[in-house]
């Protein structure tokens, strides 16, 4: 029986963006690295209702998109923690996120291939990350790493956790099991690098980095509950209970678990690592629609 090798479980060329020159391989080596393979040829998407894998390629493209974008952050977080001076094992990991959400958008546009959909353009915009000349630089760094990793990408451990162990597609599975074995990491970036740097924070510092805390919590809730003037930033939900076993939840469990995320996981991990959060007003920024 014929054992397929990396390269045909990932082949890390998918994307069209490739080019052709030696470096293709350099990438496609660093694509396939640090995880199991995924088992493509076991995906259930040949004999899925047509709307139910069409929605599910809309949902993997929507996620293109936002995995090459977050590249562009942790660049910036990296500029913030070089210039408040932070160690350098801190400094490597932040840049060994942006590659693996070079292959989260690999893993994505494989996805969108396999449910047959329209691969979208890459984004070319550059994400910027809440800025502050008035802040020290300590304060500005500890600000991003919160809001990037401690926010967004531990609260995206939290939800792909519930998609993950909800998924029976192995494909979907273990697509969703790499992206949360990254994610773990991603998070981690920002809570190493507050508790590191509230150890010798002065109060102002302190004080400066807690108040911002609502500000995040409210924006981030923004892009995952929309408004009356627009929608959610990213539409990766559906009410088709069809779609549970393929890693997706609704607009109202993301919601609910979000609301359940700031009070049992962001508040007191913040407060342990000696971020003076004032919890009520915290509280008071989590959308309520």
């Amino acid at each position: 029986m014929h054992e397929p090798d990396l390269v045909e479980y990932f082949p890390a060329d998918a994307a069209a963006w490739i080019s052709e020159t030696p470096l293709r391989a350099e990438y496609a080596r660093l694509m396939r690295g640090f995880h199991r393979p995924v088992p493509w040829a076991e995906s259930h998407a040949p004999s899925l209702e047509p709307d139910v894998r069409a929605e599910l390629g809309r949902i993997w493209g929507e996620r293109i998109p936002t995995e090459y974008r977050s590249i562009t952050g942790f660049s910036t977080l990296s500029f913030d923690f070089i210039a408040a001076g932070a160690p350098v094992d801190m400094v490597a990991v932040c840049h060994r996120v942006c590659i693996d959400e070079l292959r989260h958008t690999e893993l994505a546009v494989r996805m969108v291939d396999l449910y047959g959909a329209v691969r979208p353009p890459l984004p070319r915009e550059i994400s910027s990350l809440p800025a502050d000349e008035s802040l020290s630089a300590v304060a500005q760094a500890c600000r991003s790493a919160i809001v990037l990793s401690c926010v967004g990408e531990t609260f995206a451990c939290t939800e792909l956790s519930m998609l993950r162990d909800r998924a029976v597609d192995p494909v979907v599975r273990q697509v969703l099991t790499i992206f949360l074995a990254d994610e773990i990491m991603h998070a981690r970036v920002g809570w190493a690098y507050v508790a590191h740097a509230m150890k010798t924070a002065d109060a102002t510092t302190r004080e400066s980095v807690a108040a911002a805390v609502p500000l995040h919590i409210a924006g981030i809730g923004a892009n995952l509950f929309g408004s009356i003037e627009s929608a959610a930033a990213v539409q990766v939900t559906n009410e088709d209970p069809r779609l549970a076993a393929h890693g997706v939840c609704s607009q109202r469990e993301e919601q609910d678990l979000y609301r359940a995320f700031i009070p049992e996981v962001l508040i007191p991990g913040l407060q342990a690592c000696g971020v003076p959060v004032d919890r009520a007003a915290a509280l008071a920024a989590i959308p309520t629609q």
